[in-house]
């Protein structure tokens, strides 16, 4: 009788046949180490790439051990394996998500035009960390979260470099997918997510949760089918970040003395209350936000507006007073940070090289993953033909250890450890224009939509203007006073590609120096403007003709039944007197005849007045100029012969141009307009 004896062992990663051999007849036999064949090497790979390490990590480790690890071939081939499933998994998942979300928005009537829309958070990073300045990463990755669900809808993953491409002809798999710059892939892949909202899970994502990157907003208005009917709502984490820097820099300002250094109205008041508040002032305070109404305590307000520093200081929080009706909803990105710090730890907290090939890919796929399954992602999808004793105990002490954060952190009460320490990329394709049967039909459906309008009420649903959701829904798809300049002095061989953008593609959120300086120092025009003239001006939101519907306007306030207002603070000539800056030549507004001030009449806001003036069906207008150091008003006729040839070319514009771009945009699809 013969006897087996060891023979061999044949390696494959970590799975090994051990080959006995009779010493008699040579018969020999195969016993293998793990069943399923691949089962070992594909936990292991999918094991360490969880972890953020990788094959030289794993080398060195099991080196340390004196275990004989598989080859770099080997690895590569499993981890492309992990990596086929992990991406499989995850867009079955995002599909069940958008589904999910779908019928809540349903079941809440949130149904726009035949289809459901709801509000969704968007963030983006990349590969490489830029410190603030460097902006160079050659990957990068974003993500949409539905805000009921808190799943994930849509991640993507943008390459500018392809390792294959780079060393070697012969044919590969390129993941390169990306030309433009770095700063524009979050904004590449977050349109690319809303342009497959409506074809693959048939949804719109009407309110748009982000971290204030007003670029990412602008894409989507140009370059999404429905962008211009998206609303961007703000953060409320990085709104009070902002303000909470900014008063930091203030305290920091030497030359102040040392001494000195759920609706949306309640919410508008608190905040604008809160300097107030703050230092001991509590005479305008709310009961439901102030405990300390009825208790005496040291008011340092007079010290403060005595000193300069109070003017600086309301400066700041008037910032975010400004945004309450987008803070209202107390929403924040939260979500998206969390799948972020997902993605940081797949991939070593952005310490390694990982965008040669398809490796940051894969593990923000396999970030997602996780995400959606709150950490728990090895007991939920890595299934075993054996008993996965020490896996299942790992997850269940995760597990608990999750719940006790949950239970401690209600408890815990934290306290205040405060120190003193592009032109963008699109992928948008041109699509064909629709039909002109179609057509026609959506031309008359924009103009039954505006006719809805009710004319006696709008003006007065619209008050507060650009902190009022509604103005901007409605002068959505209306002429606004503010453009008849451009669009009457356009020359016919002008293309109208520029006003068009400007019109309907413009950010809601553009903040340019000179819009931030007109903002800041409206009020104060205005009431120094009162101050001089004794008349008291009323707030007003968007007037609607009631024969062009399609045109709109929004004067600064309303005198009388005769008379409007009109605020222009004038940024270019801030530290200069008005008549001044005539003398000197400033390429300005107005100029001056017989001493007296005059409005340009071919300046864009004569044709702004005048629009104001007729759709408002007004006389006469007070355009107030304001600077720093100045502020003079003039007192404006409407002029009807210059009215009735402005209207001619206004409709044209609608007619040609406008009405025909809102009924088949084209500018979404790179293509010219009509």
């Amino acid at each position: 009788m013969g006897k087996m004896n060891f023979f061999k062992e044949q390696r494959n990663g970590f799975r090994s046949q051990f080959i006995f051999k009779c010493d008699i007849c040579e018969r020999r036999i195969c016993v293998t180490s793990h069943v399923p064949e691949d089962d070992i090497n594909f936990a292991f790979v999918w094991g360490i790439t969880s972890i953020g390490a990788g094959y030289s990590q794993g080398e060195e480790l099991f080196s340390v051990l004196n275990v004989p690890f598989m080859t770099k071939r080997k690895y590569k081939k499993v981890e492309s394996l992990v990596s086929a499933d992990w991406e499989k998994r995850l867009v079955r998942e995002m599909h069940s998500n958008a589904l999910a979300e779908r019928r809540i928005a349903i079941e809440s009537g949130h149904i726009s035009n035949g289809i459901p829309y709801i509000t969704v958070v968007v963030d983006g990073g990349w590969a490489k960390r830029s410190y603030g300045h460097s902006y160079s990463s050659l990957s990068g990755v974003a993500c949409i979260i539905g805000q009921k669900t808190r799943k994930l809808l849509y991640v993507g993953v943008k390459n500018k470099f392809c390792y294959m491409c780079a060393t070697s002809t012969r044919e590969h798999v390129c993941y390169k997918n990306f030309h433009g710059s770095s700063s524009s892939m979050e904004q590449a892949i977050i349109v690319d997510g809303f342009n497959l909202s409506e074809q693959d899970y048939g949804l719109h994502y009407k309110f748009v949760v982000g971290d204030g990157d007003s670029s990412v907003y602008t894409r989507i208005i140009e370059r999404v089918s429905y962008g211009r009917s998206v609303i961007k709502l703000e953060c409320a984490n990085h709104a009070t970040r902002a303000v909470t820097s900014n008063l930091y820099k203030l305290i920091k300002n030497t030359t102040f003395d040392v001494a000195a250094r759920n609706s949306v109205s309640n919410l508008q008041r608190d905040i604008k209350n809160a300097p107030l508040h703050a230092f001991g002032n509590h005479s305008n305070c709310s009961k439901e936000v102030c405990k300390s109404i009825t208790t005496s305590s040291e008011n340092h307000v007079p010290l403060l507006q005595s000193s300069g520093i109070w003017t600086e200081l309301t400066r700041i929080t008037g910032y975010i007073e400004k945004k309450a009706e987008r803070l209202v909803g107390n929403y924040t990105t939260n979500f998206a940070e969390g799948f972020m710090a997902k993605v940081a730890k797949f991939t070593g907290g952005k310490r390694t090289n990982l965008i040669q090939r398809n490796i940051y890919r894969t593990r923000c796929f396999g970030a997602a993953l996780s995400y959606n399954h709150s950490g728990n992602i090895h007991t939920s999808l890595l299934k075993s033909d054996v008993d996965e004793i020490y896996l299942n105990r790992y997850c269940m002490k995760k597990r608990k250890a999750v719940q006790q954060r949950r239970k401690c952190s209600k408890k815990v009460k934290k306290s205040s450890n405060i120190n003193d320490d592009s032109a963008d990329y699109g992928d948008a394709a041109a699509q064909p224009d629709i039909s002109e049967e179609e057509f026609q039909q959506a031309k008359i459906r924009i103009i039954e939509e505006l006719q809805k309008t009710n004319l006696d009420t709008v003006h007065i649903k619209t008050i507060g203007q650009r902190e009022n959701i509604v103005w901007f829904e409605e002068r959505r798809n209306r002429l606004t006073a503010s453009m008849f300049g451009k669009i009457c002095k356009r020359r016919s061989t002008t293309p109208t590609d520029g006003i068009l953008k400007e019109l309907f593609y413009r950010s809601n959120f553009l903040k340019t120096s000179a819009i931030v300086y007109g903002i800041e120092n409206e009020e104060n025009a205005i009431a120094k403007f009162s101050a001089q003239t004794k008349m008291t001006i009323q707030s007003c939101g968007l007037f609607v003709d009631s024969k062009y519907v399609f045109l709109g306007a929004s004067p600064d306030g309303i005198v009388d039944e005769e008379v409007l207002v009109e605020v222009k603070c004038l940024y270019s000539i801030r530290n200069l007197k008005i008549k001044e800056a005539v003398v000197t030549n400033k390429n300005i507004c107005v100029h001056v005849v017989n001493d007296t001030l005059v409005l340009k009449r071919n300046h864009n806001y004569f044709y702004q007045i005048q629009g104001q003036l007729y759709i408002c069906n007004k006389k006469y207008c007070y355009l107030i100029l304001y600077t720093d150091k100045d502020l003079e008003y003039i007192r404006i006729e409407r002029d009807d012969n210059f009215c009735s040839e402005m209207l001619v070319k206004l409709n044209r514009f609608w007619q040609d141009h406008a009405l025909p771009e809102l009924a088949d945009p084209r500018i979404p699809r790179n293509m010219k307009t009509r």
